[in-house]
Order: C-alpha cells, then structure tokens, then sequence
C-alpha cells in the first residue's frame, strides 16, 4: 500500500538494483514516480524492472558511486528522459565480501581500503549530489535521502573504514541541508538497524520481535523523499526497529 502522493516527480536512486534500493523503487513507481534506477549491477537491474508496477515510470541505468563520468551520465538519462530532477536517494556502499574483509582493525588497516570505501559510501554519495542538486534548484527545491548506519555512531571491532564513512556521511547530510536549505533544498539520512535480505530467518536483534526487511527502510526514505517531511532537514531518522535509542 502506497500513501505519498509522487505523482510526476523525478527521482534519481544511486544503488537500486538489489535490497533496500529495490524496494525503494517499487514503492516509488507505486507513488507515481518517475525513476532512474542506476546500479553497478546490470543483471540485478534487469531482474528487478519487471516487478516495478504502478502509475510511475523507471528507467535502468548501470553507474558506479566511483566513477565521476558514470554519475554525471547517471543524472543526464533523468534530464534527458523525464526534463529535470526533483528528489535522490542513495542507498549505494560497497558491501562486499572483498571490502568486508579487507577492511580490518586499525593495526591491521590497509589505506587502499579506506580510500576505496570513502570513495564510494561518501565522496560518491556528494559527488551525485553535486551533480543532481542544481537541477533541484532549477526546479525550485528537491529531497534527498541517504542510507547510512548505526556503525556511524555505536562503534565496532570491524569494520573501522566502512562506520567511518557513514560518520562521515552524517556530517555530509547536515552541510548539505544548511547550505542549500535556502534554495529549498533538504537532505536527511536513514539508519535503518540490520536488515536482512528475503529469505534470510536471522534472530532479532532489537526492541521488536522481527527482523529488518528492505521495504522497512524504503517506506522511511519514502517519506523523507516526499513532501510529507517538509519540515524535516539535515536529520539521520534511527528507523531500526529498536536496536539503538538515540535522539
């Protein structure tokens, strides 16, 4: 069930194909929205296109939180497709195995690794926001909305360069919202606690008796995205079923 009304506005979604990003897009369509998915993961963005259903429109496109040139191109196939940008979520990090475990203790740490996860979980996440937020300000105000984590702020053993960067990416969202807030502009971010992938039965870990699921995250950046939080700026919404109490 959908109830933010979307109807004809233009969303960027940096990391789609898969997990939190895919249920965003689902229920973004369903909103009425018009979407570009971009992914590093072609095959998962050809998997996911055919479930996308409702009013809205979505449109694949394979880009890199990396790469500058792919993220330029990523926001030009919304330009050239649907003539501007209203709203971006990203919900793109590196996440795999590879970087996992690459990514040890500070005795241990390899630079290359940090400069890798800062690449794409912050300095990517600003650079897409460089290259989309002129576009909301032409169009007179826009919504961002990114995925960052308890990491950023609970601490860990592992896993130093990846909670880093959501720190980071904290700080990112409350520079933004200050300085462009004047041009309409908001951005807030979501930790939204352990969220498992379907199919998976892990224990909880938190205040209520479930697990965290994709579309729990979704529906949070939904709101954020939509004008439902209109007065809501430079704030990272702990939806997490209760892991962690913070204000």
């Amino acid at each position: 069930m959908t109830v933010h009304d979307l109807r004809g506005k233009r969303i960027i979604i940096g990391g789609g194909a898969t997990g939190i990003g895919a249920a965003l897009a689902a229920r973004l369509t369903g909103c009425g929205a018009h979407v570009v998915v971009g992914d590093i993961n072609g095959a998962g963005l050809d998997a996911l296109m055919p479930g996308l259903e409702g009013p809205g429109t979505a449109l694949p496109v394979v880009f890199d939180l990396a790469d500058d040139a792919s993220i330029d191109r990523l926001v030009q196939r919304c330009l050239d497709r649907f003539g501007g940008v209203d709203g971006l979520a990203i919900a793109g990090a590196d996440l795999s195995p590879a970087t996992a475990d690459a990514d040890r203790p500070v005795l241990d740490m390899d630079s290359r690794v940090w400069e890798h996860v800062f690449r794409v979980n912050t300095i990517g996440h600003a650079r897409l926001m460089k290259a989309a937020m002129p576009h909301m300000i032409n169009a007179g105000g826009g919504a961002i909305a990114v995925v960052t984590s308890g990491a950023a702020f609970m601490g860990s053993p592992t896993w130093p360069a990846y909670a880093s960067s959501k720190a980071a990416l904290g700080a990112l969202v409350r520079s933004v919202a200050l300085a462009y807030g004047k041009f309409g502009v908001r951005c807030n971010g979501v930790n939204p606690g352990r969220i498992v992938k379907e199919g998976d039965h892990e224990a909880p870990i938190n205040a209520l008796d479930r697990i965290g699921r994709p579309d729990d995250a979704a529906r949070v950046l939904t709101f954020l995205i939509s004008e439902e939080s209109g007065w809501i700026t430079g704030q990272i919404l702990s939806a997490n079923g209760g892991s962690s109490f913070r204000e």
